[in-house]
């Protein structure tokens, strides 16, 4: 639980937090969450499907009516889907994968050797912010960040003696809040703008104008720093003053993680580690220069690397660890590989069984097609407020932020968006492109507190049973709200200032249309 600052008057941050935990660890248990979320999105799709309610998908023109949950259709999609939507779940296989791989660095104890000696040089004021920029450059490797970053951080920041469940959220605000971010292109990038083109194709005629990939690069180069320093700063005023100092040895399994010098054999162990890392990453290079592992052209973007990061990432963590627990003599057999990776999967109980019932309500939420009429209708009120010019801005992010709580995916709400805001925005003179970037701040803000989440139940689990068993769910909750909040306001503010200055968002892209293309309007 977190610890609040009993020195004095409680700080407003305090206060907040603490009614937010307060609240919120008297909610039942995530699992129970989940099952009323389930039998709410149930209830609501029998009764608006019902009443009628229905919308026009600004893309493709097809009525949208609510599925039905207590009809035949609903009925059958339950008895044939349960079992896929739970094995179809990405972040359910992300994390299983990923924590089979991190369980032979792990249990081996290579993780702990390689952080004691990295962490000796570190200053401690710079690993939060070194965290969260790891984590906004994480998003390359799409989900997977968020799966792999905020573990490894948490074992970063008890080796400069910081609080190691500060550091998960610390990293997970920058793999989930600045996910849009980044300083080179990624898959995010060309997704969107492949949404924003089809758009222009339909408004301007086909081939008429397009945006490129890299229209937003610029903005989010500086998005990216900005947020780190935000995010470092959130850590240092917000999340390690609750969470107080850590003690060792407090999670479920009562396991104290040695931060001493690390001994002659371990380093011996962690170089024999070093030279199979190295012998892998030159198979991987050969993939990537016989364009095994790229695309026809030589580019990754979509590329199998990308898409297959996870796998090649689990082959550098067994690799590695397997050559370290041989050197240091924890690997004696072939039955002590099998053992290291059981140890760890058993940690992943709780979120296994809470994932069960949370790709349940997420697949229902998506079928009954609520979130889509929920983006629908936010962006018709939108439209009928009749705001100009920068709070219409203002309030475009914030209401994306709003929906982005209960509808994750980027390339859907986008896809439902931009065919209302880009043309909108355009007659106004907007480039799309601009329109695009101002979309993509409220999208990622809320992730990191969005009841969707799979992964903070991930770092849940991770917390109970590494360091703190008593953390609950509301602990979590309380401080990530006030630092989504943070980061959504002083993103809106650096927003309007760097646009105000009229510095370009991307190569050759401004604020507005190029007067060319805003005379064909």
């Amino acid at each position: 639980m977190a610890k609040e600052n009993t020195a004095g008057k409680k700080s407003f941050i305090d206060s907040f937090c603490g009614a937010i935990e307060k609240v919120a660890n008297k909610l039942p248990s995530p699992f129970m969450i989940f099952v009323i979320l389930f039998a709410v999105t149930a209830v609501l799709s029998c009764l608006l499907s019902v009443m009628g309610v229905e919308g026009i998908h600004p893309t493709t023109g097809a009525v949208i009516t609510v599925n039905n949950f207590f009809s035949r259709a609903g009925i059958v999609w339950l008895v044939k889907g349960m079992v896929t939507n739970m094995t179809g779940y990405a972040p359910f296989g992300l994390v299983l994968v990923m924590t089979i791989g991190i369980g032979m660095l792990e249990q081996t104890g290579m993780v702990n050797t390689l952080l004691r000696v990295c962490m000796a040089k570190v200053p401690s004021a710079l690993v939060p912010f070194g965290c969260a920029l790891i984590g906004i450059c994480g998003n390359l490797f799409s989900d997977s960040c968020a799966v792999i970053i905020p573990p490894l951080a948490g074992l970063a920041f008890i080796g400069v003696g910081r609080h190691p469940i500060a550091g998960m959220l610390c990293a997970f605000l920058g793999t989930q809040g600045g996910f849009s971010a980044n300083l080179i292109i990624a898959g995010t990038d060309g997704l969107l703008a492949g949404i924003t083109n089809t758009v222009l194709d339909g408004f301007f005629g086909e081939g008429v104008y397009h945006v490129e990939v890299v229209c937003n690069w610029f903005f989010m180069i500086a998005s990216t720093f900005m947020l780190s320093i935000v995010i470092a700063l959130c850590d240092q005023f917000i999340l390690e003053p609750r969470f107080g100092k850590y003690v060792p040895g407090s999670g479920a399994t009562g396991e104290v993680i040695s931060m001493d010098a690390p001994t002659k054999e371990e380093v011996s162990a962690l170089k024999a580690s070093g030279l199979a890392g190295l012998a892998y990453a030159a198979l991987i290079g050969v993939g990537l220069a016989t364009r095994i592992l790229t695309n026809e052209d030589g580019s990754i973007l979509s590329s199998p690397f990308l898409s297959g990061i996870i796998v090649i990432l689990f082959f550098l963590f067994f690799v590695t660890g397997l050559a370290y627990g041989i050197k240091i003599g924890v690997i004696k057999s072939e039955r002590d590989i099998s053992k290291l990776m059981q140890v760890q999967v058993r940690t992943m109980a709780p979120f296994i069984v809470t994932v069960f019932i949370s790709a349940q309500f997420v697949n229902l939420f998506n079928w009954t097609q609520m979130g889509t009429l929920l983006s629908i209708a936010g962006a018709n009120f939108l439209e009928m407020t009749g705001f100009t010019g920068m709070p219409m801005l203002i309030f475009f992010i914030f209401m994306v932020a709003c929906i982005n709580l209960l509808m994750g995916s980027s390339s859907a709400k986008w896809t439902i968006l931009a065919p209302i805001f880009i043309p909108m925005m355009a007659v106004l003179g907007y480039e799309p492109a601009f329109i695009q970037v101002t979309y993509r701040i409220g999208d990622s803000c809320t992730n990191a507190m969005s009841p969707m989440s799979a992964y903070l139940i991930m770092i849940l689990g991770i917390g109970q049973e590494k360091y703190d068993k008593d953390i609950e769910f509301g602990t979590l909750l309380s401080n990530l709200v006030p630092c989504c909040l943070v980061m959504l306001v002083v993103w809106s503010i650096f927003y309007v200032i760097y646009n105000t200055i009229g510095l370009p968002i991307g190569p050759g892209v401004g604020m507005y249309l190029p007067a060319d293309i805003a005379a064909l309007i």
